[in-house]
């Protein structure tokens, strides 16, 4: 288990306690309360004012370890335990008459695995609700940190071409900056087989999880394929789909399994399994893609 320190930031000028919070690398974090003026500075000027008065008296501030926990999560309080903490430390030092600089009281400075994560595409369109951040990553089968780093910006930006958030009204104040045109697409395989049609570039990721950047490009005609099949804008598809050698055999036969791992049929192909099946062909790509568990009730696999 890694450990989790909650600390305090001392102001010289009297001893007093001005900052409290909690973290794993007591230095690194140190480093980091002291970069006001730099690129990685945290957005509390309020904070920033005070030690930058420290250092202009030619002192310095310093940092002391209030209390220790493991990094378990607490299901009573539906946080961390080294939140509760925080909580504590922060409420104490205000009722004591002390002035902290924290901007609030405590609990909130990390993404919990518990919260819910809402999913939208690029260009502002939601496109998922999870029920936590592992639900998030058991869907794309990451460690929880990737998604957790995602939620809010806090680390990445963005996640598959989708921003994440802890809630609808966070992405209601969020600047996409992307913007795609929202045409109706059609998918094909690479030999020229219709497969599905979607509403816009959003669904079509939300379905089967193909970057929608790449299924623009080539809508646009700027590449051949995107996540293994052929895209178009519905309203102008080509009368011809040319097939070229390059993508020409690109049919795989597939495996039905049934939820205790035997075998029920082969098919030639995701097409014939969807037609024989009756289940939409962007279900079983998904399951062949490890995306879903299950499809309908039956388990799919390449062949190979």
């Amino acid at each position: 288990m890694s450990v989790v320190y909650i600390y305090g930031l001392i102001d010289p000028r009297n001893n007093q306690i001005f900052y409290v919070g909690f973290t794993q690398n007591i230095k690194k974090r140190f480093d980091i309360h002291l970069n006001i003026d730099g690129n990685r500075r945290e957005k509390n000027l309020y904070k920033d004012n005070v030690i930058r008065k420290i250092l202009n008296s030619g002192l310095k501030p310093k940092i002391i370890i209030l209390d220790s926990c493991e990094k378990n999560f607490n299901i009573d309080y539906n946080k961390y335990e080294h939140e509760i903490l925080e909580i504590y430390y922060i409420k104490k030092y205000n009722d004591s008459g002390i002035k902290l600089t924290n901007l609030t009281t405590g609990g909130d400075g990390g993404c919990t695995y518990q919260q819910k994560v809402f999913q939208y595409s690029e260009d502002g369109i939601f496109l998922n609700e999870y029920e936590s951040v592992n639900e998030c990553a058991d869907i794309y089968n990451v460690n929880p940190d990737i998604i957790s780093k995602v939620i809010d910006q806090r680390g990445k930006k963005s996640y598959r071409a989708t921003y994440l958030f802890s809630s609808k009204e966070k992405a209601n104040s969020f600047e996409f900056k992307k913007t795609i045109k929202i045409i109706p697409i059609s998918q094909y395989t690479l030999n020229g087989e219709f497969v599905a049609e979607y509403k816009n570039q959003a669904e079509a990721f939300n379905m089967i999880q193909i970057s929608q950047s790449s299924i623009s490009n080539c809508v646009n005609d700027k590449s051949r394929q995107a996540g293994g099949y052929m895209w178009y804008n519905s309203n102008s598809i080509p009368m011809n789909i040319q097939k070229t050698s390059k993508y020409f055999n690109t049919k795989k036969p597939i495996i039905q399994y049934n939820l205790n791992g035997n075998i029920i049929s082969e098919f030639k192909s995701i097409s014939e399994a969807s037609k024989i099946l009756n289940i939409k062909t962007n279900l079983i790509v998904t399951n062949l893609k490890k995306i879903t568990k299950t499809c309908k009730g039956f388990i799919f696999t390449y062949k190979n």
